[in-house]
C-alpha cells in the first residue's frame, strides 16, 4: 500500500494550494477494498483528517461515495456504480 505523494504550495494571493484531487481519495478508499474511516483515508492520502473529511463529504454529496455511522464514526463505502 503506497502512500499518495502530496506537496502543498502557496499561491499568488499567499493561501495554500493543494496537489490532492478527488482521485486520491478515491483511490484511497479502493486501498482499503472500499471501506474505511476518515483516520484511515487521511493517513493514505497523507492529509489533515479535517482535510481528509472535508473531501470525502463532498464526494458523498456527489454520490461518488456512500457515508455510514458507525458507533461515532463515520465509514465511507465506495459507491456501488464507482
Amino acid at each position: 500500500m503506497s502512500m499518495i505523494p502530496v506537496t502543498e504550495e502557496r499561491d499568488d494571493e499567499g493561501q495554500y494550494s493543494s496537489s490532492w484531487s478527488e482521485a486520491d481519495f478515491l483511490e484511497a478508499l479502493r486501498e482499503f477494498d472500499g471501506v474505511a474511516g476518515t483516520r484511515d483515508v487521511a493517513e493514505r492520502v497523507g492529509c489533515s483528517r479535517k482535510t481528509a473529511y472535508r473531501w470525502l463529504t463532498d464526494l458523498a454529496e456527489k454520490n461518488e461515495i456512500d457515508q455510514r455511522t458507525a458507533g461515532r464514526e463515520l465509514i465511507w463505502l465506495l459507491a456501488e456504480d464507482g
